[in-house]
């Protein structure tokens, strides 16, 4: 992250998608002026900007906000979603009918990423999921093809691999819809 966004800062264009899909885009010939300038990789937004966006935005106290954020994951669909739902909220409504109205929107988003892994990535999603401690030596014990399915995944933006050593999906109640399916 060595470009630091300011008012000066030109964006020519802002993809999101999966990695291959992203990196064919730049590949077509009539669209190479697109591969010019250095892209700068954007990963999940930072938690305590989420938590203070929710907060200055919504009308939360902080510990709301605190949770939000949580379940937002820094996954900037999800925060969106998530924002939107709650600014929706009426008085006489849950946090759960939130969560049931955030469930059912970002499905069709959950759909096209469930829709793009193998049976043995959606094992290992399981498997991470499942786990307690997100230890990739324990996660490796329980899998078949470790080191291909963790390197698939984290290209497909479903495995967060920053901490040294642990594995998180960080798809906000990514847990949720992969128990209904």
């Amino acid at each position: 992250n060595d470009l630091l966004l300011d008012s000066r800062t030109e964006i020519r264009l802002l993809a999101t998608g999966l990695e291959k899909n992203v990196e064919d885009f730049f590949k077509m010939p009539h669209l190479s002026f697109f591969a010019r300038p250095k892209p700068f990789i954007v990963t999940y937004l930072n938690l305590h900007d989420v938590e203070r966006m929710y907060l200055k935005l919504l009308d939360v106290t902080p510990d709301e906000a605190h949770i939000l954020a949580g379940i937002s994951g820094g996954y900037a669909w999800g925060y969106q979603l998530l924002g939107d739902e709650y600014f929706h909220k009426k008085k006489e409504e849950s946090m759960d009918d939130v969560l049931q109205r955030f469930d059912l929107r970002i499905a069709s988003t959950y759909d096209l990423i469930w829709g793009s892994v193998t049976k043995t990535e959606k094992e290992f999603i399981r498997t991470v999921l499942s786990s307690e401690t997100g230890k990739s030596s324990e996660i490796a014990e329980k899998v078949k093809g470790f080191s291909q399915n963790r390197q698939n995944l984290k290209k497909k933006h479903i495995i967060d691999t920053s901490e040294p050593g642990i594995l998180r999906i960080q798809l906000p109640r990514f847990r949720e819809y992969v128990l209904d399916n």
